[in-house]
């Protein structure tokens, strides 16, 4: 069994970028609370294009995951298909992911666009910073994995530790 640890870590890597989403503590009413991070990587620099703190339910995290197996599989059938903007609820990220070639082995690549809410100006317009480039569909079921494991772990975590009020823990076994 492994390990399971508060902060977790999580990256999506696509062609030219990486989408890494640290959470650092998940509460009693069903969030979670961390960072993304997006960077991106060119055969002249690596940078990182926006960093935001965020929060997010559980049923918006589970919502994600199934938004690119969905995808995936419509992809095969379909490979102009393009699906909505996935925005969560506290409007911190949205992501769309884009056409692409995948195969019935889940073998292929798609488009795939990630904006960071990155501040308001004062007539509270929102900013976003994002890449748009292709993603290899073995890295996106990986992030999946991650992140499914993530939730799996955070409803046994509710489960174990429903009789204290802290979340904030160093391991438990998954």
């Amino acid at each position: 069994m492994s390990q399971f640890y508060i902060p977790y870590e999580m990256t999506l890597k696509g062609s030219g970028f990486e989408w890494i989403i640290q959470f650092e503590q998940v509460n009693p009413e069903g969030f979670t609370y961390g960072y993304m991070t997006l960077k991106m990587r060119t055969i002249h620099e690596e940078r990182t294009l926006g960093c935001v703190w965020f929060s997010s339910s559980y049923s918006d995290l589970v919502e994600l995951a199934d938004y690119f197996d969905h995808h995936v599989k419509r992809l095969i059938q379909d490979p102009w298909s393009d699906s909505d903007v996935f925005v969560q609820y506290g409007l911190e990220f949205q992501v769309q992911a884009l056409c692409g070639e995948v195969d019935a082995n889940r073998e292929g690549d798609f488009g795939l666009r990630v904006m960071l809410l990155a501040g308001q100006t004062p007539d509270e317009s929102r900013i976003h910073v994002g890449v748009e480039a292709s993603v290899d569909v073995a890295q996106c079921d990986a992030f999946v994995t991650q992140l499914r494991n993530f939730l799996k772990t955070w409803s046994s975590l509710e489960e174990g530790l429903s009789t204290t009020q802290s979340h904030e823990v160093g391991h438990v076994e998954a």
